[in-house]
């Protein structure tokens, strides 16, 4: 099948450069709302009109506003308006509610998964670094994280409301993914949501006060304190009902026990999320995670 093109042969394809510079321009979100995910939208030219993709001409649109706009809801004098004082270059940030989220929640941070007790999975010293709480039994539970890059930049998620700090790396959305990256290739966080219970974090680089979270689903598994303690696999997991702690005296501490598989050499694993995750139900239901260590 071939791509579309309009008139003057140009595909729908935008190329990845044109991409990002928008999205760095546009601070991440939609120009008029700041949602996180979005869609491109040519606005000067229209994109029937286009004989190249100019990403000057080029901006992003949350679905909602972007159907507005193909259907004419939306003028092509608001957009420009928008575009030239986007919302989230406004002192506000990219945000997405995670609103189909069904409790208990399935969890996996690039090799740990969870499936989440109603609290705190990942800290460093006193500082929670993911959460998943559920205030009240008929809300959806409540995610909370803070990501930092090697650069001291950060990303949080508050309370199912992403925030990422508009600095030099950038933020893709696609379907239900979100990229972070901190430089063409080098990806921060790469997160996934498949409603209405699983949140993975496919690959992240977290770095706190000394502390190193490196480690990407089905690849590498890097772990370490600023003491000093290290898990480091080419290739690896940890499947946990308790939480890890990152502590600047203990080490890794991981509450309760887990089932720990690595390899020094990338060795490649058969196995995927479903199975880990049914390796934490057979851990949970043996009592292993019923009494808390640390």
């Amino acid at each position: 099948m071939s791509k579309k093109v309009n008139k003057y042969g140009l595909s729908r394809d935008i190329p990845f450069n044109v991409k990002r510079e928008v999205r760095q321009r546009c601070g991440y979100g939609c120009v008029l709302c700041g949602s996180l995910f979005c869609e491109y939208e040519h606005f000067d030219p229209p994109f029937s009109e286009a004989r190249k993709h100019n990403a000057k001409g080029i901006t992003l649109l949350c679905a909602k506003h972007h159907d507005d706009a193909t259907r004419k809801r939306l003028s092509c004098k608001r957009i420009k308006i928008a575009d030239s004082k986007p919302f989230c270059k406004q002192g506000n940030k990219p945000h997405y509610l995670f609103e189909d989220m069904e409790y208990p929640l399935e969890i996996a941070l690039g090799g740990i998964v969870f499936i989440s007790p109603d609290g705190v999975l990942l800290k460093a010293d006193q500082k929670d670094l993911l959460s998943v709480k559920q205030l009240n039994k008929d809300e959806p539970p409540l995610v909370s994280a803070y990501f930092k890059s090697v650069k001291g930049e950060t990303l949080e998620i508050v309370e199912n409301e992403i925030m990422a700090s508009v600095g030099s790396w950038d933020v893709e959305t696609k379907g239900a993914e979100v990229i972070v990256r901190g430089s063409l290739r080098d990806i921060f966080l790469h997160l996934k949501f498949t409603p209405p219970s699983r949140l993975q974090i496919i690959e992240i680089k977290n770095y706190l006060d000394g502390h190193v979270i490196d480690t990407k689903f089905g690849g590498k598994l890097f772990l370490r304190s600023s003491s000093g303690g290290t898990i480091d696999f080419d290739q690896g997991f940890i499947a946990t009902g308790g939480k890890v702690t990152f502590d600047s005296h203990k080490g890794i501490v991981i509450d309760g026990g887990a089932l720990i598989l690595g390899a020094e050499k990338s060795i490649p694993f058969y196995m995927d999320l479903d199975y880990l995750l049914g390796e934490v139900r057979k851990l949970q239901q043996s009592g292993v995670f019923k009494n808390e260590n640390g």
